[in-house]
């Protein structure tokens, strides 16, 4: 069974979904094919917007106003375990039995279950992808959650910000660490200058003038590859930020 075949049988055994999504990028990590197929099938959805402490309070407050049109939203952090009790609150209302946790890879889904279980019976990592399966946590005497592989559906759109795929895989780091750049610069916000102590002014330089301030060298110049690997890095790790939506 595939990954997305899991993702169905989940939605249909389950009573409300939590969608997942990453503050930062709230527009690029809600799935519209997660959103449909829970409207056809009549389950209750409540999107989880992830990872709030990344993000200046005002622009999470927007993108809450927005989703909160459609469906219910809670934002949390579960880095700095916060919201725990509205996210609960938006899950009891509708007395579920069975609730499915879904979303992209790295957008917190097994810590968001272990915040709301205070265990650590969901296994956790910064790198994508990490989740294999699926497997039952339970909540309470009443409510099991499930925690589900990152959905990745075939027809949407490779992306830094939903891809499964390790850094380190990567043949060409550089794409993706440029699509990242490109993004992080249109955006609203970012800490780049904090983290780097450069000015994104070239996005075509930047690499370069990371790998050559963190003396990342090879044999002939610059490890612009390394330099790619650790950008997307911090990303995932959540050291990097930068906001749109």
């Amino acid at each position: 069974m595939g990954q997305w075949d899991v993702v169905i049988c989940a939605i249909k055994e389950s009573d409300v979904v939590l969608e997942v999504i990453d503050a930062r990028v709230a527009s690029e990590t809600r799935s519209s094919k997660v959103e449909n197929l829970v409207r056809k099938l009549r389950k209750n959805l409540v999107v989880v917007i992830n990872k709030s402490d990344l993000v200046p309070k005002e622009f999470d407050d927007r993108i809450r106003e927005e989703i909160k049109k459609e469906y219910d939203v809670v934002s949390v952090s579960t880095k700095a375990r916060k919201g725990t009790g509205f996210l609960k609150g938006a899950i009891g209302k509708y007395k579920p039995n069975k609730v499915s946790v879904i979303g992209y890879p790295n957008t917190g889904k097994s810590s968001l279950i272990n915040m709301l279980s205070h265990s650590s019976g969901a296994r956790t990592s910064s790198v994508p992808g990490y989740t294999k399966g699926v497997q039952w946590i339970r909540l309470s005497k009443q409510i099991k959650l499930l925690d589900t592989p990152g959905v990745l559906p075939m027809d949407e759109k490779f992306s830094v910000f939903r891809s499964s795929i390790r850094p380190e895989k990567l043949k060409v780091a550089q794409v993706a660490a440029n699509e990242l750049l490109e993004k992080i610069k249109a955006g609203e916000g970012n800490n780049l200058h904090e983290i780097y102590k450069i000015p994104l002014d070239d996005i075509d330089g930047y690499l370069s003038q990371i790998a050559q301030k963190r003396n990342y060298l090879i044999k002939g110049g610059v490890d612009i590859e390394r330099a790619a690997r650790q950008v997307i890095n911090d990303w995932n790790c959540g050291k990097l930020t930068g906001w749109w939506f």
